[in-house]
């Protein structure tokens, strides 16, 4: 008798399977519920890391202008860049050269003086603040970039060196009374299937064929179809993108120059 008493009770104490499979289900459940939630709170994390780069990027862009009597940093795009980081031909790439600008070189080579040799980068002292944490997809040329943040091409550039001058370039602070500071695009981050120089198109006009606004370079996607810019105050935001052109898996053609969805404001 005392020895079937103590069978009974090791089988009361026992789970069975039903039991098992129970608790199993729970803990899927559990974990279903979580790993959004998760992975919404690190989607969150990276965003606010990336925000944070570019308000170190705009604090430097603002000191580099209280520097140099209230002129903006030079934003050059000479061919893509021009310089390819051999200090041998750093020439007229360097600061005080007329081909001086920002960032150097095209963003597919990825070459740490490009950003050294920039003329921003002594107001911000690291090079990885040009780039979201989130840029880790190999471009069309299978090189994932050193960076992903460019600046707007009408923004530190005369009249002269603007890509078009039927549209408002910024030499100065003072320049962008006629849209307001807060108004004024400086940084954006910018797709891989674009990215090469540190200057960053779109034609609100009409392309040269006298068609429709274009997208000359693909904003960043980088948060869930979303991309960071700052403005010339220097507050920053995370924009979501509802161009259907944009936001397609790869952008329409690949390499810019595209239209923008009629539907969208997002090229205005």
């Amino acid at each position: 008798m005392p020895a079937t008493e103590g069978m009974s009770s090791r089988r009361t104490d026992a789970f069975t399977l039903i039991e098992l499979l129970v608790v199993i289900i729970i803990i899927a459940l559990l974990a279903a519920m979580l790993l959004p939630v998760l992975a919404s709170a690190k989607a969150k994390g990276q965003g606010a890391k990336c925000m944070s780069n570019l308000h170190q990027l705009s604090v430097g862009w603002v000191s580099y202008r209280l520097d140099n009597r209230d002129r903006l940093c030079q934003n050059l795009s000479a061919n893509w860049g021009g310089w390819d980081g051999n200090l041998n031909d750093l020439g007229n790439y360097a600061a005080g050269k007329p081909n001086a600008s920002w960032v150097l070189g095209d963003a597919t080579n990825n070459n740490k003086n490009l950003f050294i040799y920039g003329l921003l980068y002594p107001y911000t002292g690291n090079w990885q603040l040009f780039n979201c944490p989130l840029n880790v997809k190999p471009d069309k040329w299978g090189v994932v970039t050193y960076r992903s943040y460019s600046m707007n091409g009408w923004v530190g550039v005369t009249q002269g060196q603007a890509w078009k001058t039927n549209q408002l370039w910024f030499t100065k602070t003072t320049d962008m009374v006629a849209l307001g500071t807060a108004n004024t695009l400086v940084f954006m981050e910018e797709d891989q299937s674009t990215v090469n120089d540190g200057s960053l198109i779109e034609d609100a006009g009409q392309d040269e064929a006298g068609g429709a606004p274009y997208f000359v370079d693909c904003p960043g996607r980088f948060h869930v179809n979303s991309g960071a810019v700052t403005f010339g105050d220097g507050h920053g935001q995370i924009r979501r993108w509802t161009d259907k052109y944009v936001i397609a898996d790869s952008p329409q053609g690949s390499g810019g120059w595209f239209p923008g969805d009629t539907t969208s404001p997002d090229l205005q």
